[in-house]
């Protein structure tokens, strides 16, 4: 990718023109304005321990409506995976080689009114031992939630070890992997989207089974930054067990946009390699070069438009995976983010190293020009890798380069661009390295970058909602990396969580800081979800208060704001509560407040944001 020092090159994912499931329109309704989609049913397919065989129905929306399907697992089969209408899908599971335990995949659908994903489940049977288990099965961030989280337990005896990794550029988990039960966040960064539905996937494995969830975001007219004049369907491509071919649709604006397509990897091929206005590109897989494991990639498709109109977004990632099925406890890399990018004066990032399998993964890093850097360059199971950039070096202006991860659990090619030069015109647009800060149970400090990802000078202020929190510096312009500090002292036994509102000239954000402090009684607090996001219209939702550990749990819910209700205000143990929104007598605009969950076992408070409009 060719760019001048006064150029910024920024990055967004990907429209998936379609929607989940059945979010599209309704197929039954008969008013003639109806629109078009791809309906499923059911819309989950469970397959029992006994049986290996299941079924769904699916409807593209039309007779002549073509289709294609790919299972996200090996393990899962589907027939026909093409077609031509309304159409009887067979799903067929194979567990040789499976461990005992809860399996959940999906199945992903691509046709023109929509590409919906179908989550499937099953169990392998054996002895008694962990059973992993994960809730919800999808997550569904419609046009307002930034962060959602689900729910990992073990549902059988014994010890259940886990990891967790996003599979899409746009989104982020935390933490990573653990022992027993766990919330895990997934929070997603809308600025890296344009207009549409996205879909992509957080993968779980364990020694008890894996699960992969669905996710999906859609971005609104009005409130992606710019409206992007080339868009790719589909956004993400995970390959099938024998497939070795795939294609991309091109949307343009119109024909006067030029575009190219690079690949990451030396193993993808794209045909062709440039054009412009709308089209079809095809990307080809050169199996004889990979290796057992997952292995994941990057197409990047870099667009111009003439002079003198809005440019918007000049590249678009669309994230490539194959899994090449080797033994039941063979190790498997998953890297993330899927691609790096250097907002202005930012000369060093993070890449997650995660084992998704069970045997250990050993693994090596290169990089494909001097002036980027990795440390360390070599290791073994799960790791941090820190990537940095010679700002200094003159090959640095080309500001695009690859970060190569090789493992014998799969490898994964990252693409890294540069913004060259400080601000520049146009906008700030603020950005936060991280939507969770997870001190653990004996961390004090951890890094946080509040980052200019546009033009101008960004002014922000970083506010914590808690006394054991503080960030330095609190305040800053433009991209800075802060120290956010947590006061031990002040933490009861078991898990806290605590909010960092950060305010700009540009927007807003939040951060979870989240620590967990041994000793206590043995009991612990776990409130699933930690956000509650009201919109417009709805005025009334639920979070659950769960103990974990022994003991009786004791709390109560305060909310910090006159229009905010909770219902119970105290109890013990396990319970749901209500929370209730009152619109009346509020002005126009957004109101955010937070309920403070306070136990014997921990503290957590659940942001509540809600709009008048």
């Amino acid at each position: 990718m060719n760019t001048s020092a006064f150029r910024v090159v920024r990055r967004v994912a990907l429209t998936l023109g379609g929607c989940l499931l059945t979010a599209c329109g309704d197929s039954n309704d008969a008013t003639p304005s109806a629109t078009p989609s791809v309906v499923l049913s059911p819309t989950t397919l469970t397959i029992a321990a006994e049986v290996n065989t299941g079924s769904f129905t699916l409807d593209p929306g039309g007779a002549a409506e073509a289709w294609s399907l790919v299972a996200t697992d090996s393990w899962l089969n589907v027939s026909p995976n093409s077609g031509t209408g309304v159409a009887t899908v067979t799903v067929t599971v194979n567990r040789d080689g499976l461990a005992p335990g809860s399996y959940t995949a999906a199945v992903q659908v691509t046709a023109r009114l929509g590409s919906p994903i179908l989550p499937v489940t099953t169990v392998v049977a054996g002895q008694a031992g962990p059973q992993l288990s994960v809730a919800p099965a999808s997550l569904a961030f419609g046009t307002a939630a930034d962060a959602l989280t689900f729910a990992i337990a073990n549902s059988g005896a014994g010890t259940l070890t886990w990891s967790a990794a996003e599979m899409v550029t746009w989104a982020r988990v935390s933490p990573r992997s653990g022992t027993g039960p766990a919330t895990v966040t997934v929070t997603i960064d809308r600025s890296l989207l344009s207009v549409g539905t996205h879909t992509g996937t957080v993968r779980v494995t364990s020694n008890a089974g894996a699960a992969t969830i669905p996710i999906t975001v859609t971005i609104g007219a009005g409130t992606s930054p710019t409206a992007t004049p080339l868009s790719v369907s589909p956004s993400a491509v995970v390959f099938g067990d024998t497939e070795t071919s795939r294609t991309l649709a091109l949307t343009a604006s119109s024909s006067s946009v030029a575009w190219t397509a690079t690949a990451s990897a030396p193993w993808l091929t794209v045909a062709p390699a440039s054009g412009s206005g709308s089209g079809q590109v095809t990307v080809t897989l050169d199996r004889n070069q990979l290796g057992l494991g997952l292995n994941t990639a990057t197409i990047t498709l870099t667009f111009t438009v003439p002079a003198g109109r809005q440019t918007g977004a000049n590249t678009l990632l669309v994230p490539i995976s194959v899994l090449i099925p080797g033994g039941g406890n063979q190790p498997q890399l998953a890297v993330s983010p899927a691609s790096l990018a250097f907002a202005a004066g930012v000369s060093q990032g993070n890449l997650g190293i995660t084992n998704l399998g069970a045997d250990t993964l050993d693994w090596t890093v290169q990089t494909s020009a001097a002036w980027i850097t990795a440390a360390p360059a070599s290791g073994s199971g799960n790791a941090t890798v820190v990537i940095a950039i010679d700002r200094n070096h003159p090959d640095s202006l080309d500001a695009a380069g690859t970060v190569t991860v090789n493992s014998d659990g799969g490898t994964a090619s990252v693409p890294l661009t540069v913004v060259v030069g400080p601000g520049g015109g146009g906008s700030p647009a603020l950005g936060v390295s991280t939507g969770l800060l997870d001190f653990g149970g004996s961390s004090t400090q951890l890094p946080l970058t509040v980052r200019n990802d546009g033009g101008g000078n960004l002014s922000w202020t970083a506010t914590p909602n808690q006394p054991w929190v503080s960030v330095a510096p609190g305040n800053g312009t433009n991209t800075v990396t802060a120290t956010v500090t947590i006061d031990r002292n002040q933490l009861g036994g078991g898990t806290s969580n605590g909010l960092i509102q950060i305010t700009s000239n540009a927007g807003s954000a939040t951060v979870v800081v989240s620590a967990t402090q041994p000793g206590g009684s043995g009991t612990q607090l776990q409130v699933i979800p930690t956000a509650l996001l009201f919109g417009s219209s709805t005025t009334m939702l639920t979070f659950t208060i769960l103990k974990v550990g022994g003991g009786t749990l004791t709390w109560t819910a305060s909310p910090s704001q006159a229009w905010i209700t909770a219902s119970p205000s105290a109890g013990t143990d396990n319970q749901t509560v209500t929370v209730t929104v009152n619109r009346g007598g509020l002005g126009a605009g957004d109101y955010n407040g937070v309920v403070a969950v306070q136990s014997n076992g921990g503290n957590a408070n659940i942001a509540v944001t809600m709009t008048v409009p």
